[in-house]
């Protein structure tokens, strides 16, 4: 179906005067209760939205901003767009030019995912939304929609969660420059890479820590007797010139952007492993974790 066929024109609000997310969200919920009076109350429906939003994860990269929250009894999934008069964010934050408020029935986690990755779609495509932004009210903004010919697919793959693009680590890489990478972006799993971006290994967190242990210290029971750092110091010593080939582990599985997301979570449920690269013909286009499941399946 077309992202354009979920919208009721008459939910968008154009030319808004809020000030802030939450004065954006209580504009489209009570758009939503004058339309929509005997499934959607006013105080409910907005007092779900900020419960969900204070749990945080409703704000994205790229200026997108998703309130929303499931309803109990509710049965249907609505979408009520918000255009501000001026974008709303914080100083030194990516400005939110439309929000994307949602409420969902019981049932609906599967569409809302859909949903949001085709928003996503929308938010990146600078053209798209200026036209939307230009429209003038809520069927004018449907119709550009409508012709951007977007459409939300029925079944959920792992597309729809990973995080594109990846971050990566070259294979080339000093292991310096993956230990400054992991510790400056709070990163603890990176795929490795060759030119082009072709996927040839992976490396966790552990997996470096393990690397700086050298085996004779494996092989003493009880290591209280050495200095602090005392295993780790030929590590550390040669971590500008040691390469990451040197201490990167072999693939163990790799998912591609079609595959299930239920047997990505069956395959994480029985390996114990939280985070598989994503690759198309070879070539690293996203990684997901146990994260985003939590975040945008469990937790949508």
């Amino acid at each position: 179906m077309k992202l354009s066929s979920l919208i009721d024109p008459h939910l968008v609000v154009t030319g808004a005067s809020v000030a802030n997310l939450d004065e954006a969200a209580g504009a489209a919920i009570r758009t939503m209760s004058e339309h929509y009076r005997d499934s959607v109350s006013f105080d409910a429906a907005l007092a779900a939205i900020r419960a969900r939003v204070s749990l945080g994860g409703t704000v994205l990269p790229g200026g997108l901003a998703i309130p929303h929250a499931r309803l109990p009894g509710f049965d249907d999934i609505l979408i009520a767009p918000v255009i501000p008069r001026a974008p709303l964010g914080e100083a030194g934050q990516e400005p939110v030019r439309i929000v994307w408020v949602m409420l969902l029935g019981t049932g609906t986690a599967t569409l809302y995912v859909k949903v949001l990755s085709v928003i996503a779609k929308v938010a990146a495509d600078k053209a798209l939304t200026a036209a939307l932004l230009a429209a003038e009210n809520g069927p004018a903004f449907v119709d550009v929609l409508e012709k951007s010919g977007l459409k939300v697919e029925k079944d959920l793959h792992i597309a729809d969660v990973m995080t594109s693009p990846a971050v990566s680590i070259p294979v080339d890489a000093s292991v310096k420059e993956l230990l400054d990478l992991m510790f400056s972006r709070s990163i603890h799993y990176l795929p490795v890479v060759e030119a082009g971006d072709r996927l040839v290994g992976e490396l966790s967190v552990l997996d470096v820590i393990d690397a700086s242990i050298p085996d004779y210290a494996r092989r003493i029971s009880n290591l209280k007797f050495m200095d602090e750092l005392q295993p780790m110091e030929q590590f550390l010593a040669s971590e500008e010139t040691m390469k990451v080939r040197e201490i990167m582990k072999p693939l163990n599985g790799v998912l591609a952007p079609a595959d299930s997301i239920v047997d990505l979570a069956a395959k994480m449920a029985k390996t114990r492993k939280r985070h598989f690269p994503v690759a198309e013909g070879g070539r690293l286009v996203g990684i997901v974790s146990a994260t985003d499941i939590l975040a945008k399946v469990l937790r949508a």
